[in-house]
């Protein structure tokens, strides 16, 4: 909150037109795998993905280039993904409350088709899960 990041720390993973399970889950790693070959002569001290998954495929490639988590950088996912806790090493992640997120949408979606638009922003709280990837 209030912190400001930096437009060049970001690094985004192009994800449209994607065909299958598969193709997605390709095109998402040669991202990471892109992502990191620009960020690591930066040498930046810890790496926050918008995904679990994104997070896996990024501690394969470190563990690949033996670049030690959490001693060199610490890695950290989003959503607490089923395998969060046994990846090497475990990921720290955020988890969302995915049930309220999913009643949530549902409520939003039936207004809309009942014709009632809002701009109304909805914060559902969330939890840091650390591991030892960070």
């Amino acid at each position: 909150a209030g912190l400001a990041l930096p437009r060049s720390y970001v690094r985004e993973v192009a994800l449209r037109d994607v065909g299958s399970s598969r193709e997605y889950r390709q095109k998402l790693r040669n991202g990471v795998s892109d992502a990191w070959r620009e960020l690591k002569n930066q040498t930046p001290d810890a790496i926050v993905c918008g995904n679990d998954l994104t997070a896996f495929y990024l501690l394969e490639i470190l563990e690949r280039e033996s670049v030690e988590v959490p001693d060199r950088i610490s890695v950290c996912g989003f959503d607490d993904a089923p395998g969060a806790e046994n990846s090497r090493p475990p990921l720290t992640t955020i988890r969302q409350p995915m049930e309220e997120v999913g009643e949530e949408a549902a409520r939003r979606l039936l207004a809309a088709l009942n014709g009632e638009t809002s701009s109304e922003r909805t914060l559902l709280p969330v939890e840091l899960i650390v591991r030892q990837s960070a």
